[in-house]
């Protein structure tokens, strides 16, 4: 019984913490991607093209971070929560470090939006620009 628990427990866990995210995060990828690629068939104003081609590009780079930051979380969690794996103090030292540094790696997902949307956005960079310089100081 106690098997089947830490089983449950591990699936659950992978499940809710590392596919559950990405396959949402892909699944939206796509459908902006495709919304793009719509784009060029309808008669909208070149300005509103414009902005939805950077929104897209803005979503597109936030999967593929996503992707790259959640992957080693879910992985290294999937080593370490393994019942059957037995672990000498050194090896459980390492996987612990290893455990760390993805977890501030799936930290930087809660972050980089900001910074995606300052690289690839001129318009949310202007943005910025007028509320911090004009607004604020």
């Amino acid at each position: 019984m106690k098997l089947l628990s830490n089983i449950l427990q591990l699936g659950m866990f992978l499940y809710f913490l590392g596919v559950l995210p990405l396959s949402i995060t892909v699944i939206f990828g796509c459908l902006a991607y495709r919304n793009v690629q719509k784009l060029s068939y309808r008669t909208i104003p070149l300005v509103r093209r414009k902005l939805d081609q950077q929104l897209t590009v803005m979503v597109l780079t936030q999967v593929v971070f996503n992707v790259f930051a959640i992957t080693p979380y879910t992985i290294i969690n999937a080593i370490i929560l393994d019942p059957y794996i037995k672990r000498d103090p050194v090896a459980n030292a390492i996987s612990s470090s290893i455990r760390i540094l993805s977890t501030i790696l799936l930290y930087s997902c809660f972050a980089s939006p900001f910074y995606i949307y300052i690289c690839a956005s001129e318009r949310f960079r202007h943005q910025l620009v007028f509320v911090l310089c004009k607004m604020h100081l």
